[in-house]
């Protein structure tokens, strides 16, 4: 059973434990020797010590942030604030917690075959957006999260709040413009339960392809709604038709060199990710290959 030389994590930095077992397991480091996470079904989401959870580990992995202009230490307040507001365990699409496992998600792969993960489309954006207004208060009011997804969720609202030069209320007026134009209601689900329309990611994300089908618009001169026209464009068009819409495009000046890629220049490759559906060895794979934004930590074995 290995030892580790935890020193050189700081604040801030992703931490990915590879199980010996073969698992994964995504935390954010708090420093001093603690880390935030998703710890499990029972324990929920808590702050302890890095040590009570590397007995079980094969291989410990960090990522420490080289994005300009951003304070990990903003990111731990992130997580810090949420712990309390996140129910126990997983209940995000894609897991199943009777089986206590994986399952093929709407995106049709599982865990273990999950490599890139689902782009950052529409969904993402309104989760991201949804969850920078929630920073002061409830990252999830009555569901779970994931290890990976709570990590990440935490990066993507404070880098888009700080992007935004913290106006809450305009995250606020983005996120009701974004919920509007989604409008869930219109879409056929209603007769799914609301644990099944969790798990295929139907209730917060929008469903699978077989009940994604637009309404019957017989008889109307627009060929899709309002939901389906604005959805289906690039997520990148998305947020500048928001912005603009609210007159509030001067956002999209800074950062330098980002037209026409806001988002994935304030996320970054690694992070522009739809952090719902993106798994613990799926993120070690893109920290590694975002070489530019990220820069690998050495954990010793001691």
């Amino acid at each position: 059973m290995p030892t580790f030389d935890l020193s050189p994590l700081r604040a801030g930095d992703i931490v990915l434990f590879k199980w010996i077992d073969g698992g994964w397991h995504t935390a954010l480091s708090s420093g001093n020797g603690r880390i935030v996470h998703c710890v499990n079904e029972q324990t929920g989401t808590t702050e302890d010590a890095i040590t009570n959870h590397t007995n079980t580990a094969s291989e410990i992995y960090a990522f420490r942030t080289k994005l300009p202009d951003v304070e990990p230490g903003a990111i731990v307040t992130t997580a810090r604030g949420w712990i309390k507001s996140v129910s126990k365990g997983p209940s995000l699409p894609g897991y199943d917690s009777a089986r206590g496992s994986a399952v093929l998600s709407r995106f049709g792969f599982d865990q273990k075959q999950h490599t890139d993960g689902p782009p950052f489309g529409y969904d993402a954006l309104f989760r991201v957006v949804k969850w920078a207004t929630r920073i002061d208060g409830a990252f999830t009011r009555k569901r779970g999260t994931t290890c990976c997804a709570f990590v990440i969720a935490a990066w993507q609202a404070t880098l888009l709040r700080a992007a935004v030069f913290d106006n809450k209320d305009l995250l606020v007026q983005c996120h009701e413009y974004l919920l509007k134009r989604r409008d869930m209601a219109a879409k056929p689900h209603d007769k799914l339960a609301v644990k099944e329309r969790s798990r295929i990611g139907v209730s917060n994300v929008g469903p699978v392809a077989e009940l994604r089908k637009p309404p019957d618009t017989t008889g109307s001169k627009d060929e899709k709604p309002d939901w389906r026209k604005l959805e289906e464009l690039p997520v990148e068009t998305v947020w500048i038709t928001v912005l603009t819409e609210l007159g509030a495009d001067w956002v999209l000046a800074t950062p330098e060199n980002s037209e026409g890629k806001w988002l994935r220049t304030v996320f970054g490759a690694a992070l522009f990710c739809d952090a719902k559906f993106t798994y613990s060895n799926t993120l070690y794979t893109r920290l590694v290959a975002d070489q530019g934004a990220w820069e690998q930590v050495v954990i010793p074995k001691k």
